[in-house]
Parts: C-alpha cells; structure tokens; sequence
C-alpha cells in the first residue's frame, strides 16, 4: 500500500511541475511538485528495495 500512496505522489508531483507554472503562474508551485516528485520516487525506490530484501530473507528461511 505504501508504494501505492508513493508512486501516485509522484503523478501528482507530476502534474503539480507541468501545471504549476503555466496554469497557476507560480514558478515557487512548479519547484514543490518537482521536489514532491523526485522524494516520492526515491522513497519508492527505498521501499521497493527494503521490500525485496525481507522477501528474499522469507524465502531463504532466515526469518
């Protein structure tokens, strides 16, 4: 769930960057959805991997 929650953060951070500037006119909107985004993605990418560890730990009867 929690990737879930991450990787729709970065679509809206998404969004947030494109429309940011050119529909709201606020640079200072654009460079929180861009700074939204790319935290969201390195949380995912965090996630995801501490995800596969504990499950490779299960597999290999370690835990």
């Amino acid at each position: 769930m929690i990737l879930a929650v991450l990787a729709a953060s970065v679509i809206v951070g998404a969004l947030v960057t494109l429309t940011g500037e050119s529909l709201f006119g606020s640079r200072a909107l654009a460079n929180a959805g861009l700074g939204m985004a790319v935290l969201c993605l390195v949380l995912y990418w965090v996630f995801r991997l501490l995800g596969r560890r504990a499950a490779r730990r299960r597999e290999d009867g370690r835990d």
